[in-house]
């Protein structure tokens, strides 16, 4: 190499190192504005989720997820949360203290088809109890929520209604909630349910809605009770009615589903009539419900104690509910005769009670073996008839009993001749009207 050609040789290196440190400048210019890019976005997604968890946390997003998640574990899962929420409103909810029971399976589940409730395993084992889901969903108190808070609550039972009954010792018997008051108000819409007020809660409308499914897949039915409280509703308004109504024929549709229940589902309440009180008797002559067709009150016997004054009915429409009553009398109370047609777990609660009062004795017998006649034992006392409704289900009970100032005491060895026969006139009637409404066999009376 010549001297000539060695400064440009030492111009074109400092030149390339040159360009060397600038690219390097420059990548490391990238790296910084990306690192600061990377932090920025990283402290923004930081504050856009601190943001979005307040929100969540602050605007409701919590409490709607865990009152979703309460009330889709309600029941073993049956509760119908829609029509649920309806009554208890978007405010946050509770347990109502309960919770979830569960005994056994229902009979109509595959697993244990063709096993029904009363009957034994191959082994000789004792058998399982009956289905039994409960379970209450409340209002919980809002805080700080500008407006005073009021009660709701929704309870569902989830019974399964044997077609044999058990009276072993020991056994957890759970019965059907019976109506109080005078006539229930048959549900209608193609449930065989009826609907009842509780007219002694002074601090809000509460409503007990019953509906039996009949399940030809299995010998055990389906009873399910929504017994709803709404503090700041007036049963009055046809809405109210039929929006607690829906609260259980909504979950009788989600149970029969569940369970594995094969029977007839009826339509959403759209009215829901209002049941019968004191006030609203009509005359007897004039009956076209429960009461048509009963007869009046025969003339006092000579030597004999006056018997009670037939004059007036309070009366439901005649439906197909599983429970159905009929009062006539002087009041809806004392001096009265009550007449109720029990269907499916009606009939079969009322077959235990008298068990129990009798001890598993002959009354129980009396009861499960002759048709009709008449029942005495502490605290009962009442003449009954009976008719086959299926081949595979327990026969209907129809009972008529004075409603008097001495109900409470046993025995009735002062009653009059006249009442007695007046009773068993009346049953009769009452027996066969209810009888052939609900398509069962010729009942048997006494």
């Amino acid at each position: 190499m010549s001297q000539a050609d060695q400064p440009e040789q030492a111009e074109h290196a400092a030149h390339v190192a040159h360009a060397a440190r600038e690219a390097e400048r420059a990548r490391r210019a990238v790296r910084e504005r990306w690192r600061r890019r990377a932090l920025t976005s990283g402290a923004l997604l930081l504050v856009l989720a601190l943001i979005g968890g307040g929100y969540y946390w602050f605007g409701g997003g919590y409490d709607r997820h865990q009152r979703d998640k309460l009330l889709a574990g309600a029941c073993d899962g049956v509760l119908a949360k829609r029509e649920a929420r309806a009554i208890l409103g978007s405010g946050p909810l509770e347990d109502g203290g309960r919770g979830t029971v569960r005994k056994g399976s229902f009979a109509g589940d595959d697993e244990h088809a063709g096993q029904g409730v009363g009957e034994r395993g191959s082994d000789d084992r004792a058998v399982r109890e009956p289905l039994l889901l409960t379970c209450t969903v409340k209002r919980d108190l809002e805080y700080h929520a500008g407006k005073p808070t009021v009660e709701a609550s929704v309870t569902i039972g989830v019974r399964e209604a044997p077609g044999q009954l058990r009276v072993d010792p020991g056994y957890d018997r759970t019965g059907p909630i019976v109506p109080r008051g005078l006539a229930p108000a048959p549900l209608g819409h193609g449930w065989s349910g009826h609907f009842s007020l509780d007219r002694n809660v002074a601090d809000g409308s509460e409503a007990t809605t019953a509906v039996l499914l009949t399940c030809a897949n299995s010998t055990s039915d389906l009873l399910v009770t929504a017994k709803v409280q709404q503090e700041d509703s007036t049963l009055d308004d046809p809405r109210h009615r039929a929006a607690f109504a829906r609260v259980a024929t909504a979950t009788a549709k989600k149970a029969a589903r569940h369970l594995n229940c094969d029977a007839p589902l009826g339509t959403d309440p759209v009215t829901v009539p209002l049941p019968v009180d004191e006030r609203e008797y009509v005359p007897l002559r004039d009956a076209e419900g429960t009461c048509a067709g009963l007869p009046p009150t025969p003339g006092t016997p000579a030597g004999k104690q006056p018997g009670i004054d037939v004059r007036h009915a309070w009366e439901s429409a005649r439906d197909t509910a599983p429970y159905e009553a009929c009062l006539v009398g002087r009041s809806g109370a004392a001096g009265s005769y009550r007449l109720r047609a029990l269907y499916g777990p009606y009939a079969q609660d009322l077959r235990f009670v008298v068990a129990g009062q009798s001890h598993g004795g002959s009354a129980h017998s009396d009861l499960e073996e002759r048709p009709a006649g008449e029942v005495d034992v502490p605290q009962l006392h009442f003449w009954y008839a009976s008719a086959r409704c299926g081949a595979d289900r327990p026969a209907a009970l129809y009972i008529v009993d004075a409603l008097t100032e001495d109900s409470a005491s046993e025995g009735r060895e002062d009653e009059p001749r006249a009442d007695v026969a007046y009773q068993r006139r009346a049953l009769a009637e009452f027996t066969r009207r209810s009888a052939a409404a609900h398509g069962c066999a010729a009942p048997a009376v006494p």
